[in-house]
């Protein structure tokens, strides 16, 4: 119950049922689109991964029962009688066609650039060939992208029941392979958006129990250096970087369970840094900030700061799904709010920060040759040895005001 707690931030007590209302639909189901934090969630509940890892990084087979290295080849060893909501058994077959698919997903096909083949070697064998041995291959083999899915179909604990534009219906699947969940059904409910956001135990619960709470995450301004634009300079950059942290501090008054940051986003690895100092500059064409439903009010109150200097700026509304899945979304935005939530594993889950298409950074890259280079290091350094490179590249990005 509280590893469902902390993956979809409400608390159930007493019924088998638990209701949640949602002012937005799921944005997905499948693992390889789940970019955003509520379908993240939802694909956990519903799919399994190859591997899983925890926060101090250790590898366990969760699909898989064991591995072996034969030079370059990444032998998976599948565990037997787990079986799909559908009741078919898990083979080679479906793991081989979900991790083709996954190295083919214009999203991954970076990060997965390195694997070569992946053949079926009798029903309970998959074998990936690398151009090399690399460590990294089981940490992503452990992130929620790679989970394993046949026809939408998924082996976790909660089986989609009912996915439409008025609920989404999960139910305990009593075939799992693991430990059985302990909730009968979840229901999430969609709602207006005026509706003040509570969660009920079960249908014959009338009373509402509390405010919904969700998982605590971290936000960066990202400034865009495209060509023409505001952010070629430096200068410019390092201004708005001042104006955030002259009013970052207050920012728990307006957003109570904000809190203000002065070191970076690698939590207990980053340390607090000086923001760049130097004149205010003349703004000679409007800021052009990238406005989304998700982080608006926020947003609004940066640009608050920015009236008081007549710093111009216009919004570029982009839609939620929009922000998330299209790839030149970011190509004439100078500047973003964005808010992210790592997984577990903090050192893996930076490097998919970087790394993956869906997320805004490597976006920006393309306009930064020097991050692509930093970038390129971690094919040079296992796995257990990327914290430093972590912490170089977040020192760079914080000291030349791109975050």
């Amino acid at each position: 119950m509280r590893q469902l707690e902390r993956k979809f931030g409400y608390t159930q007590t007493t019924s088998d049922a638990l209701l949640i209302p949602r002012k937005r639909n799921f944005l997905t189901t499948h693992p390889l689109e789940a970019a955003d934090i509520h379908s993240a969630h939802l694909v956990q509940n519903v799919f399994n991964r190859l591997f899983t890892i925890d926060a101090d990084g250790n590898i366990q087979g969760e699909l898989a029962h064991h591995y072996i290295w034969n030079g370059p080849t990444l032998s998976l060893f599948l565990r037997k009688d787990v079986r799909f909501h559908d009741g078919s058994l898990l083979t080679s077959k479906e793991v081989t066609k979900s991790l083709r698919a996954l190295i083919a997903y214009p999203a991954y096909a970076y990060s997965y650039r390195h694997v070569k083949h992946i053949v079926s070697n009798g029903p309970y064998r998959v074998d990936l060939t690398l151009d090399q041995r690399r460590s990294s291959i089981l940490p992503q083999l452990a992130s929620l992208h790679t989970s394993i899915i046949k026809d939408g179909i998924g082996t976790g604990p909660f089986q989609l029941a009912q996915h439409d534009d008025k609920k989404t219906v999960l139910t305990a699947f009593p075939n799992y392979f693991g430990i059985r969940a302990l909730l009968d059904r979840i229901e999430f409910i969609q709602m207006p958006e005026q509706y003040d956001p509570v969660y009920r135990t079960s249908a014959s619960d009338s009373s509402p129990i509390d405010t919904i709470a969700t998982q605590s995450g971290f936000g960066l301004v990202f400034l865009h250096p495209r060509v023409g634009g505001p952010f070629e300079s430096v200068a410019a950059r390092h201004y708005i970087h001042r104006l955030v942290a002259e009013i970052r501090g207050n920012i728990h008054a307006f957003e109570e369970r904000a809190q203000p940051n002065d070191c970076g986003f690698l939590e207990s690895y980053s340390q607090p840094y000086t923001v760049p100092d130097g004149p205010a500059v003349l703004f000679t064409q409007p800021i052009r900030i990238k406005m989304t439903d998700f982080t608006d009010k926020v947003t609004r109150w940066l640009c608050g700061r920015f009236d008081q200097d007549g710093i111009p700026y216009e919004f570029v509304e982009v839609g939620f799904k929009e922000s998330i899945t299209e790839f030149h979304a970011y190509d004439t935005i100078d500047l973003a709010v964005h808010a992210e939530v790592f997984e577990r594993n903090l050192p893996f889950a930076f490097y998919q920060f970087m790394t993956n298409t869906f997320s805004p950074p490597i976006r920006l890259f393309q306009q930064m040759p020097e991050m692509l280079k930093w970038i390129e290091q971690y094919d040079k350094t296992p796995f257990e040895n990327w914290l430093p490179i972590h912490q170089a590249i977040e020192r760079y990005l914080i000291d030349e005001s791109y975050f």
